[in-house]
């Protein structure tokens, strides 16, 4: 396969990759052709079954920390500091990041058609309002830093919560 590479503006020939993604960890970077090893995934710890993290956890949900946001500090000054952040290449905190997620998904409600339960959980009742928060048991801790909002752009350029979600 013969391949364009718009920087150099060279062409050059792409080695036969049929068969080789099931078989091997070889990957080639797409514009130069030059094998590259890609990281992998190790976990530390063997994987939880959801029915045995509930049986050791008392059919209690999972807990998630979620950071409180600085005193004045609105939504949507948590979705311009991210988007500045994305603009400018600048890693965001993962504290920021749950702060805004969890603002958008509180919003996201429908009323449950049925009760539910999962590994013994109850999640609702029929005709309760749910969010994909239902599913956790939420705690505050932690506050996000504080935010300069002298230097985030218009609140006006974005208008869907859902962009980063």
């Amino acid at each position: 396969m013969y391949v364009y590479d718009t920087k150099t503006g060279k062409e050059f020939v792409l080695p036969d990759m049929r068969g080789v993604a099931e078989t091997t960890n070889i990957m080639y970077h797409r514009t130069t052709g030059k094998e590259i090893t890609p990281l992998s995934f190790k976990p530390n710890n063997a994987p939880t079954y959801a029915s045995v993290f509930f049986e050791n956890n008392q059919k209690q949900p999972p807990v998630v920390v979620i950071p409180k946001k600085p005193k004045e500090t609105n939504d949507q000054h948590i979705k311009l500091l991210i988007l500045d952040h994305f603009q400018r290449s600048v890693a965001v905190g993962s504290d920021v990041i749950k702060c805004y997620l969890s603002s958008v998904l509180k919003k996201d409600t429908v009323k449950s058609k049925e009760k539910w339960m999962s590994f013994g959980v109850k999640i609702c009742e029929k005709e309760e309002d749910i969010t994909p928060l239902s599913l956790i048991k939420i705690e505050e801790g932690g506050s996000v830093q504080e935010i300069d909002k002298t230097s985030l752009k218009s609140e006006d350029d974005i208008t869907d919560d859902r962009w980063l979600v």
